[in-house]
């Protein structure tokens, strides 16, 4: 399953996307023979869709999209972020990162004390080093309750 975060324009609203960007979307994948289901996610909407190599050039070219990120679907365990984590580690090649957790529901942790205890983890991987304002590499998790999209 490969699942889509898609940002809106009214992401810095609060509130869930328009409805009529998401009937776009799936009206311009439908053409393409491709089924998918979106999920309203506070004030961005993720796409689930089965294959992996599809394209979305016109989507991305949608004056309302905002941008489009591929995610791997987890749980909002400590455990599971870390072992997600190392994984992108390896794949991190000397380049500069950032960790950024945005998360809604309650949690035994903040945002900003997992983004460090993430960024630890990454760093003890890859040595890269971490830049807070201008990074090479944005390692991004979302985190709605028990689930936790990451950005791959």
């Amino acid at each position: 399953m490969i699942n889509i975060i898609i940002f809106c324009d009214d992401e810095g609203n609060k509130i869930y996307p328009k409805n009529r960007y998401l009937d776009t979307i799936l009206n311009q994948l439908e053409r393409k023979g491709e089924l998918a289901v979106i999920e309203k996610m506070q004030n961005y909407v993720c796409l689930h869709n089965k294959n992996e190599s599809i394209e979305f050039g016109e989507i991305i070219e949608n004056k309302n999209i905002k941008e489009m990120i591929r995610v791997d679907e987890t749980t909002s365990d400590v455990k599971s972020l870390k072992k997600n984590a190392k994984r992108w580690a390896k794949e991190l090649n000397g380049e500069t990162f950032v960790v950024r957790v945005e998360r809604r529901g309650n949690h035994q942790y903040t945002s900003v004390e997992l983004e460090r205890e993430l960024g630890a983890e990454i760093w003890k991987i890859s040595k890269s080093n971490v830049d807070l304002k201008n990074p090479q590499k944005t390692y991004r998790v979302f985190i709605q309750d028990r689930r936790a999209f990451v950005s791959v």
